[in-house]
């Protein structure tokens, strides 16, 4: 049996030390009866979250060249210099909404008659994300959500708890930061006053309920917090002493903000048609202070808060907004209009004024502070890798196996891996046609 080769990139993006296979598992790969020809190859990186030493012990090579690897592995999107025509690569490529700075590399993919596999699109028959890193986003944005409200208020010159919790990455793991959040919460529950917000409920809003939205209310719930429905909300502020300097949370379904021009909500309508819907999310702005984004986007849907609505908003005068957490985090067009850049684990935090459309880089008083990260996850990268190789352990054996000469590779990889080519042979997959248009847009 011939030797089998796959190569698992060193990262480029400040910042990423994610790795798709944890040594772990890579070492259980490797006594796998299929794998005995099979050989990794790691290339050496300084700022890995798993040393190269980590790789080596369990079998892997330290090598920089992977031209002999027919399976080249990754996280983020490969720089197009680095690129190796007609190899096969797997990893989050962020091309496929027509991403305007990674049209260059989908290009160089197309010329090089180079095989993309995007993470993003291995889903089940029901639609559902099989390999993701959709929680450990969830987790690292809630952390920083929070510090960013403690923050805001510091900004306002007022006390905060959520001042004492640390950046995310400055955790020695995820176990750690839940630790720090169970001990504030167990501060509020004896002094409500600590949350800083005296004179009104303090409302944290999640839209958004998949991976992404159960990691960040995993970390919400370790604080004593109440839920209410979102049609409780002006209740709510209509009751007296008791409500306030409370925590609490309402969970945003897709019919709660969500409205075809009947004024109804039809998911199957949805589906097909989302162009014939608009969100009324701007309608629940006076009662929220903090605004935990986790909703998937896509061209073609409506926007949750649109810069329309967020300028008509802050000229009512009567919004409570002062923190969105854009966890799902997709400039410059996702779901929330406030989300105009993104920016780095080090720099999470920037202000967003909606009159006048400009941004500052400082946590201001006013305006809308925004956290807008693109690689939350990256800041709890063991966590974050040890998740993630879990998911991907069980379709290495498929992808080696695949024949990837084959034209057709729905005969060669599971529904599932198939229908998540991207490019294959100088070509643009059925599912992904559309993206024609952005490449000529570019051009």
């Amino acid at each position: 049996m011939s030797l089998q080769k796959i190569g698992i990139l060193r990262e480029t993006k400040p910042y990423e030390s994610r790795v798709p296979l944890v040594p772990q598992d890579l070492a259980e790969i490797l006594q796998q009866s299929w794998a005995k020809s099979l050989e990794f190859l790691v290339q050496p990186s300084p700022t890995r979250a798993y040393a190269d030493g980590d790789f080596a012990a369990v079998g892997a090579l330290i090598e920089q060249d992977l031209s002999e690897c027919q399976l080249i592995m990754g996280i983020k999107e490969v720089p197009v210099e680095w690129l190796i025509a007609n190899k096969t690569y797997i990893c989050f490529s962020h091309v496929i909404k027509g991403q305007k700075q990674n049209m260059p590399l989908l290009q160089a993919l197309l010329q090089q008659h180079i095989t993309l596999i995007d993470y993003e699109v291995i889903t089940d028959a029901k639609g559902k994300r099989l390999v993701f890193f959709g929680r450990s986003a969830g987790h690292a944005g809630m952390v920083e959500t929070l510090r960013a409200f403690g923050l805001r208020l510091k900004a306002q010159e007022k006390a905060c708890i959520f001042q004492e919790l640390k950046p995310i990455y400055d955790y020695r793991n995820l176990a750690a930061a839940k630790e720090q959040v169970r001990y504030l919460g167990q501060e509020i529950e004896q002094n409500p006053a600590l949350l800083g917000m005296e004179e009104i409920p303090l409302v944290f809003a999640f839209t958004g309920l998949g991976n992404v939205g159960k990691g960040a209310l995993e970390i919400f719930d370790l604080l004593p917090v109440q839920e209410i429905r979102p049609e409780e909300l002006p209740m709510l502020f209509q009751r007296s002493e008791q409500a306030r300097g409370g925590l609490y949370k309402v969970l945003f379904e897709q019919e709660d903000t969500l409205r075809n021009q009947q004024g109804r909500f039809d998911v199957q309508e949805y589906a097909a048609h989302p162009q014939n819907y608009h969100s009324i999310f701007v309608q629940y702005l006076p009662y929220i202070s903090v605004l935990v984004n986790c909703v998937y986007w896509q061209p073609g849907q409506p926007r949750l808060l649109s810069v329309e609505d967020l300028q008509a908003a802050e000229a009512s005068q009567k919004s409570c907004l002062q923190v969105v957490g854009d966890i799902s985090c997709d400039p410059p067009d996702g779901s929330v209009g406030c989300t105009v850049k993104a920016v780095d684990l080090h720099h999470p935090l920037y202000t967003y004024y909606p009159i006048q459309g400009i941004t500052s880089d400082s946590i201001e008083p006013s305006g809308i502070t925004v956290l807008g990260v693109s690689n939350l996850p990256a800041g709890i990268p063991q966590d974050a890798s040890e998740a993630f190789s879990q998911m991907l352990k069980p379709w290495v054996k498929d992808l080696l196996e695949a024949d990837y000469r084959n034209p057709d590779l729905s005969k060669e990889l599971p529904p599932a891996l198939a229908k998540a080519v991207i490019t294959h042979q100088g070509s643009l997959m059925k599912d992904y046609q559309e993206l024609r248009h952005y490449l000529f847009e570019r051009e």
